[in-house]
């Protein structure tokens, strides 16, 4: 388990990510709006190198996402931003 996942985030393998992020920005009213989302944030993730992608399934296209080679490093980066801007994750 990452330490983001108390936030909330995903940091899945590549491949994983590119068969189709499971993201809900608009919760389960809309499947067809959610389906486009993921559309659209696998093509922003295909203009970028890396093995990894670290994601917001509850967001949509233009969401937070980070991608690189280390989930370790994504994790640690996510983390210090994420608590930077929002303190703390509670339990």
């Amino acid at each position: 388990m990452y330490e983001v996942e108390t936030f909330g985030f995903r940091i899945a393998d590549r491949a994983t990510f590119m068969a189709g992020p499971d993201i809900r920005p608009y919760g389960d009213e809309d499947a067809t709006a959610n389906a486009r989302q993921s559309d659209l944030l696998v093509e922003r993730a295909a203009a970028i190198d890396g093995a990894y992608v670290l994601y917001d399934p509850d967001d949509d296209a233009d969401g937070f996402m980070l991608i690189g080679d280390d989930p370790h490093e994504l994790d640690r980066k996510a983390m210090e931003h994420l608590t930077d801007e929002r303190g703390p994750p509670t339990a």
